[in-house]
């Protein structure tokens, strides 16, 4: 049950100006998905980027207030969504850090920008929380997850669950955690649509009209992840059901273990997690303090907005 005084705390959220730094997918989607669930009251939400009119133009679009000014957008504004690129995150955060006041939460949706890095920059006082989203939040079938910082109270933490559960499902994390979460599910779409262009190549090849194969891969896919969908449901089991002794399923299954497809995607997961570890040392060897200029090399990073 929810604590009378963490009750006033979210209708105090809610009732503050929300801003987005970033003006990308991810915040077209979050927008988009507040608006649809009437999370917060469009009055309130106010976006802003460091370079596209025509971004911001879109969001001005829909009625909202979408500006280039950070006196006019930060000011008085309870909640900041960092929304931006890595390369681009530390003069976002300097930026909007003298915004930030007592009380106030920072949610920093940023790949591999560690709790410690944020700590270093927001003002005492300033609640912080990472989340990682994927790109399915384009579809409010997004898989978020979120993880806060030691001393961030619960309820700053329910609110962003509740920003982030109007684009799809929100998973509470230790931050150790999310190097993982990035490797599986925020860059685990591109894995999807990877085997679909490569069954779909395969269908093309094996005699097909390359639309007919579209067609039926997709909607295999579609039907198989409904399945794996279900309560209780195991792609373990679910695969057997499929695969008759000596039948075509069978055959085809051999050649993926004979090729070892299961140490591939072991090694890609593996690999994308060793790089969102590689992002988060870089952040944490440029720390505010050392004032040095962050390698926009080293920040490269497709997980962003």
């Amino acid at each position: 049950m929810i604590k009378t005084s963490e009750s006033s705390a979210i209708v105090e959220l809610c009732q503050a100006p929300v801003a987005l730094i970033g003006a990308g997918n991810l915040a077209w989607s979050l927008v988009s998905g507040l608006l649809a669930a009437e999370t917060i009251d469009p009055t309130l939400l106010r976006i802003t980027n460091q370079s596209s009119d025509v971004r911001l133009d879109r969001f001005a679009g829909l009625g909202l207030f979408a500006r280039r000014d950070l006196d006019a957008v930060l000011a008085g504004v309870r909640t900041v969504l960092l929304l931006v690129k890595p390369v681009d995150a530390a003069k976002a955060l300097a930026d909007a850090a003298p915004y930030l006041v007592p009380g106030s939460l920072l949610i920093s949706a940023v790949a591999g920008l560690p709790l410690d890095y944020l700590s270093e920059v927001v003002p005492p006082g300033v609640h912080i929380v990472r989340a990682m989203p994927n790109t399915a939040s384009a579809m409010r079938l997004a898989t978020t997850a979120i993880a806060a910082g030691p001393a961030t109270p619960q309820v700053f933490v329910d609110w962003a669950t509740t920003l982030f559960a109007a684009v799809g499902s929100v998973h509470d994390v230790p931050e150790w955690c999310l190097d993982a979460v990035t490797a599986v599910s925020g860059s685990g779409p591109a894995y999807v649509y990877y085997f679909a262009e490569m069954l779909i190549n395969a269908g093309a090849a094996a005699g097909l009209d390359r639309s007919l194969a579209r067609v039926l891969a997709l909607e295999t896919l579609a039907g198989a992840v409904a399945m794996l969908g279900r309560p209780g449901a195991d792609p373990v089991a679910l695969r057997t059901a499929v695969s008759s002794p000596r039948g075509t399923t069978e055959a085809a299954i051999a050649v993926l273990q004979d090729r070892q497809i299961s140490d591939a995607v072991l090694a890609a997961v593996q690999s994308a997690a060793q790089r969102s570890r590689e992002i988060s040392s870089v952040f944490l060897s440029h720390r505010p303090s050392r004032s040095v200029e962050v390698d926009a090399v080293d920040l490269d990073n497709d997980q962003s907005a």
